[in-house]
């Protein structure tokens, strides 16, 4: 991984470069598109009542701030997320 470290908010935080980056560039990439799908996915998954905490910290806070166990959470939340 390019994070530098196994942790959520590492990971949160290149996805954000990541996002930006095919922003810029104009990235037709249908997994960027769908993956602003996946915040309002999450707080749903959870029974939030709404995203507007961000899918990191949705994740963490349902982990209890456990940024190793958030992290492997995401991977499986993800591939859910794109089962559907």
């Amino acid at each position: 991984m390019y994070t530098g470290d196994w942790t959520i908010t590492s990971l949160a935080a290149f996805m954000n470069g990541f996002g930006l980056a095919t922003s810029i560039n104009n990235s037709n990439d249908n997994d960027t598109f769908r993956f602003n799908e996946f915040p309002d996915w999450i707080a749903k998954y959870f029974g939030w009542f709404e995203s507007t905490a961000g899918w990191k910290n949705i994740i963490l806070k349902e982990c209890n701030g456990d940024e190793r166990k958030a992290l492997d959470r995401f991977f499986e939340l993800y591939g859910q997320f794109k089962k559907r």
